[in-house]
């Protein structure tokens, strides 16, 4: 009888190990084809600023930048793939930050917040949207410190309070 409870145990542990690592392997899996579609999108927005397809002319980054806000704008080549439009979105918003063009990062930043399940989500891409949103300077300021703080709340809870992603928040509210 014993025997029988200990081989019964084992069985639902392999059993659930074994759905638990396909898992795991299913969202891995995931991750690689949005990385290489967010690669595929911005490698072709690149490729545009190429002399030969340029024809000619000098082409800024904030040119490229432009033309591939319109693409996503008017195209629906990602509309069936939010996570991947969210990430692109969100290198748009960094880069057009970085620029000092704060109403384009603005509405990228906040697109790809919406499109990563918004404020309450955990996702990493929700994250780091809300996170360059409240450091934004034209984001409002109860709207600024209530996304800082729901971005510290949640990298505390799913980081813990030494990991440098929750460190770089705090610093945020300071």
């Amino acid at each position: 009888w014993k025997l029988a409870a200990s081989l019964a145990a084992v069985i639902v542990l392999l059993t659930f190990s074994f759905f638990r690592e396909r898992a795991l392997r299913d969202e891995a899996q995931e991750a690689a084809l949005r990385a290489e579609a967010v690669s595929g999108f911005l490698a072709e927005l690149v490729s545009s600023a190429d002399p030969a397809r340029a024809q000619g002319s000098d082409v800024t980054v904030l040119e490229v930048l432009d033309r591939a806000e319109q693409q996503l704008t008017e195209s629906d080549e990602l509309s069936d793939r939010p996570a991947v439009e969210a990430e692109v979105r969100l290198v748009l918003g960094r880069t057009y930050r970085a620029l000092g063009r704060v109403e384009n990062a603005q509405s990228q930043l906040e697109t790809a917040l919406e499109l990563s399940g918004g404020i309450g989500s955990a996702s990493p891409t929700a994250l780091n949207a809300g996170d360059l949103l409240g450091r934004l300077s034209g984001t409002g300021i109860d709207r600024r410190e209530s996304l800082m703080k729901w971005v510290l709340d949640t990298r505390l809870r799913e980081f813990g309070p030494e990991h440098e992603d929750t460190l770089d928040a705090m610093s945020g509210l300071a």
